[in-house]
């Protein structure tokens, strides 16, 4: 056998199986669609709200609107629930309301007393103690569970992909499941393979099932690769800077 032949004959069919995939227009070569630091197709780090719906990547109305932020589907994605939508309202308000009345009961909390205060006065600032405690431990709670229910909005539980907003401008573009790194990392990859092709890049353990690493050329960016067991099931692009309300 011509292994020569053979192996040349092998790297056009390669070639041609790209080209069909990605075809070239005005005889440029073909376009690979990455996912990384520059984002997702026309959806862009930083973007804002305005041009990122322009595009038509995105579907025209909003998931989600959790402290703040709102969340798109990419095109074809999960589409807006009227009940999420009132409970997610419901819930944000609770939320609000509950920071309220801890930063109310913090302010009555006042010095603790002098030694030689009454012990009415002694117990009095103890129960005000008590209730700003219980107030703040109301708040956590409250923001754990919308912190859940932002992970279920951008996560594997939409395969379309979902863009996150801030102020006006995107700050966490989730990859679709068929999206794929230039270096092919993606849904399906093993943690072994991520770990062999980005530890040399900045690639770190931040959390339990979460990879993360600096997105090159982007101030402030991180690409992000959550993983369940030995497999990375999701990517997502992340501005560190921008913080939900």
């Amino acid at each position: 056998m011509n292994t020569g032949r053979l192996a040349g004959l092998t790297a056009i069919a390669a070639v041609l199986a790209v080209s069909a995939c990605t075809p070239a227009t005005d005889g440029e070569p073909p376009v690979v669609k990455a996912f990384g630091a520059q984002g997702w197709g026309a959806l862009k780090p930083g973007m804002t709200k305005q041009d990122a719906l322009a595009t038509g990547e995105l579907d025209p109305d909003p998931i989600a609107v959790l402290s703040g932020c709102t969340y798109y589907s990419m095109t074809g994605g999960v589409r807006p629930d009227p009940a999420w939508a009132a409970a997610d309202e419901a819930a944000d308000q609770a939320h609000q309301n509950a920071v309220l009345r801890a930063k109310d009961l913090i302010a009555r909390v006042g010095p603790s007393p002098a030694p030689e205060a009454s012990p009415d006065d002694q117990v009095a600032w103890l129960a005000r103690t008590a209730d700003a405690a219980r107030a703040v431990s109301g708040v956590a709670e409250l923001a754990s569970a919308l912190s859940e229910r932002a992970d279920d909005i951008v996560g594997p539980a939409n395969p379309a992909g979902v863009v996150s907003f801030a102020d006006g401008r995107i700050r966490v573009i989730g990859a679709p499941v068929s999206a794929r790194t230039v270096d092919g990392i993606g849904d399906g990859s093993t943690v072994d393979d991520l770990r062999k092709t980005y530890l040399g890049r900045g690639l770190g353990l931040t959390s339990p099932g979460r990879y993360e690493m600096p997105a090159r050329g982007r101030a402030g960016w991180v690409m992000d690769f959550d993983y369940v067991d030995s497999k990375v099931v999701y990517l997502q692009l992340r501005d560190t800077n921008a913080k939900c309300a």
